[in-house]
């Protein structure tokens, strides 16, 4: 029986996968794992990692070097980390790395691996490599592959007529939360058995790793998994003829005779029209330059562009079942050596963003072309400030004016009912600060809001459709975002641009398998667009995100000393917030008209229960939005019984959250490194142990908050997790 429990999970999850996925994630991090471990024993970390063209610009200790070996390997095959199976294999190999540093040596102290000096930590990995070998590392490794696979089956969305293991995974028969130990034991069985499949596996990956030939790789990886699991991934035809750069998504109109001569396009192109004569996509250019006061460089207006085109074609470019997409755009820019040499810079951080396999191609545009000058900004007490409507971007609006800093507000809307909500927090947001008058000085706070959608008025030869449905839209929109920000900046001769979010979400640790966890604002992709906008404009833009060692309710606790009376209510944080009326109206609950006119939040998603918890946390639970579902009262809610599976959906994502903040109230440093390896950061500037003690404070603050405002049905319910 306990056999079956991994084999079964791994194998039915290997179904919806191709061979050519597999050898793309696994068998590629293995390969290249195994020579960067081969290499260590001649070599420094260092210099290592120097040969997959990764210089290491930053500390070099436990906390960041799971991170910084992953990414290494991204930057030489950067598919590795795209869908479906990049999440498996990252989580996999930082796992993998971590125990290596944590469990070098009999005798040696697991507690100080990750605050060793760099000597240390090189001293530890070759220890491990020479006390495992070859073959154990890399068992080691399938292992927390096989792992990563079976736990997110176990614990994903079934269908309806199959058992609901992601329930039951919390949950006992009665009902009740089962202990966390329970859990970890299950967990610790589970990752057992991995182990022992992976050295069932171990001689067809040997195998296949003194192969050249690729079908001949496929062909020993397919017969193992065959072998140990019962299931023979799918088997992708190769297309016929020469290999080309790959296409789903043109700009302009390009001939498409003259497309499929030099490029493979997809079966469903989509098209984007943004400076023809009829666009299909809308972006405010004049508007922007009106509030500018003069023309925008054509180089910024390339970035621009790039901007909009790489947020549209994340709407557009439809995902498989798995999440499997590539995306590959063909676009015009105007200062084409530039962007040629920025290339691989500006796939890395899209892709990065999307966890998706984008290339980018660009030819010449005929638009007008300026001549380069120097953007050079003005170290003064400007900035632009990003504006999204939120708490987080609120607080940021304040956090900056107290600072004396003079913010430029630059906001982004997809649905226009946001942008008045943009348009009155920054009102709001004028007011509080102006108490005490001086802090003020008199001075005024410009603010655009930018609308990026497809236009009205369309081509019917090119016309858009709506964007296909999907559980990740607007991944990219940071991107774009950014991209405003930065526009605005350069051509204002400013020097910083902040984006505001709070610790918890800004790092966005997956703190459940089934999830899918954004990074938006993640360290390491607002380090690698900095980077890119060096590259391209040849200045140091500061983009900074003040908030990263901020628990949300540190942040609105920045509005709570403003005593705020409407500030808070007027911020806007939901998911669904354009879905409240039509899930009120599918739940059968009865909203009061008062509650119509005001922003009412779903109160189910995962913004909206951290919103709660911040505002309880900071003292505005009085000042806070209405919200249609309170999650603390689900179990005493009537109108669930009519609807029990939408209620099991929502009491389990709840059950993870809690969940994972008592592991990380509970666990040691390198306990929760070896449970959660998103906790190793690498960017520049930032403090993994500093991430990591907000994030305990974060788990802190959930738990009191749901100890303190839960009913006591949810309560008895939750009582393994809320007992203090």
């Amino acid at each position: 029986m306990r056999d079956i429990i991994a084999r079964g999970l791994v194998g039915s999850a290997l179904k919806s996968l191709s061979g050519d996925a597999i050898i793309r994630s696994m068998y590629t991090a293995a390969s290249e794992f195994a020579h960067f471990c081969d290499n260590l024993q001649k070599h420094t970390v260092r210099k290592c990692l120097d040969d997959y063209g990764f210089p290491i610009v930053t500390k070099l200790d436990g906390w960041r070097l799971p991170d910084i070996v992953w990414n290494a390997i991204c930057q030489k095959t950067p598919y590795v980390y795209s869908y479906p199976l990049g999440c498996v294999t990252e989580r996999a190999l930082k796992k993998t790395v971590s125990t290596l540093i944590l469990n070098a040596a009999p005798g040696s102290s697991v507690s100080k691996g990750l605050k060793l000096t760099e000597e240390q930590v090189q001293q530890r990995l070759r220890l491990s490599v020479e006390k495992l070998g070859a073959e154990g590392v890399l068992k080691l490794f399938l292992a927390q592959w096989f792992f990563e696979l079976a736990i997110r089956n176990l614990r994903g969305k079934r269908g309806k007529k199959q058992p609901d293991y992601s329930f039951w995974y919390h949950f006992s028969r009665d009902g009740h939360l089962a202990p966390l130990d329970s859990e970890r034991r299950l967990r610790e069985e589970l990752l057992n058995q991995c182990g022992e499949k992976a050295g069932q596996f171990f001689p067809f990956l040997q195998e296949s790793l003194r192969e050249k030939n690729s079908s001949k790789i496929e062909q020993r990886i397919s017969q193992g998994l065959l072998q140990v699991f019962g299931v023979q991934p799918t088997k992708v035809k190769p297309k016929p003829g020469p290999d080309k750069p790959f296409l789903n998504v043109i700009v302009g109109e390009q001939p498409q005779t003259k497309l499929e001569a030099g490029y493979r396009n997809d079966n469903k192109v989509v098209r984007f029209m943004l400076h023809e004569k009829d666009p299909n996509v809308s972006f405010d250019f004049e508007r922007l330059e009106e509030f500018l006061g003069h023309r925008t460089h054509s180089l910024v207006r390339d970035l621009l562009d790039v901007g909009v085109i790489i947020y549209m074609a994340d709407l557009y470019v439809k995902r498989e079942r798995n999440l499997a997409r590539q995306v590959g755009i063909l676009m015009p820019v105007r200062h084409l050596e530039i962007w040629e040499q920025a290339r691989a810079q500006l796939e890395r951080a899209v892709s990065f963003l999307a966890r998706d396999n984008v290339s980018i191609q660009f030819v010449q545009s005929n638009a007008h072309r300026d001549k380069l000058r120097n953007f050079t900004p003005k170290p003064d007490k400007r900035c632009v400030c990003l504006l999204s409507g939120g708490i987080d971007s609120a607080a940021g609006a304040v956090w900056a004016i107290d600072q004396g800093l003079s913010p430029t507000f630059v906001s982004h809307y997809a649905a226009p009912n946001l942008s008045g909500i943009q348009n009155e927090v920054v009102k709001e947001v004028v007011k509080v600060v102006k108490e005490p008058e001086e802090i003020c000085d008199g001075r005024e706070f410009p603010h655009i809001r930018l609308h990026v959608a497809r236009s009205r008025k369309q081509n019917d030869q090119y016309k858009l459709g709506k964007p296909p449905p999907s559980i990740l839209a607007q991944h990219l929109r940071s991107f774009l975002f950014l991209s405003l920000a930065t526009a605005v900046a350069l051509e204002s001769k400013i020097s910083k641009v902040y984006i505001f979010e709070n610790g918890p979400v800004a790092l966005n640790p997956l703190f459940s398998e089934a999830r899918i966890n954004t990074r938006t604002a993640r360290p390491n992709f607002i380090e690698y667009f900095r980077t890119l906008i060096q590259t391209v404009f040849g200045v140091e833009l500061a983009i900074e995100n003040p908030f990263y060692y901020k628990t949300k309710g540190e942040v609105a606790s920045i509005l709570a000393k403003k005593k705020p009376e409407r500030l808070v209510s007027l911020t806007n944080s939901c998911w669904n917030w354009f879905k409240v009326p039509v899930l009120a109206g599918q739940l059968g609950i009865k909203r009061p008209e008062k509650e119509k006119e005001e922003q009412e939040h779903c109160g189910e998603c995962l913004p909206c229960i951290i919103r709660r918890v911040s505002t309880y946390s900071a003292g505005l639970w009085d000042k806070d939005a209405p919200y249609l579902i309170d999650i603390f009262k689900i179990f005493d809610m009537r109108i669930f019984d009519k609807f029990p599976d939408h209620r099991r959906e929502i009491i389990t994502m709840v059950a993870d959250f809690v969940r994972f903040c008592q592991s990380v109230k509970d666990l040691s440093d390198h306990e929760l490194l070896l449970r959660s390896p998103d906790f190793s950061v690498s960017a520049m500037g930032v403090e993994p142990q500093q991430l990591v003690a907000m994030y305990k404070q974060h788990a802190q603050e959930v738990l009191q908050c749901f100890r303190a405002k839960s009913s006591e049905t949810f309560k008895k319910v939750f009582a393994s997790a809320l007992e203090a």
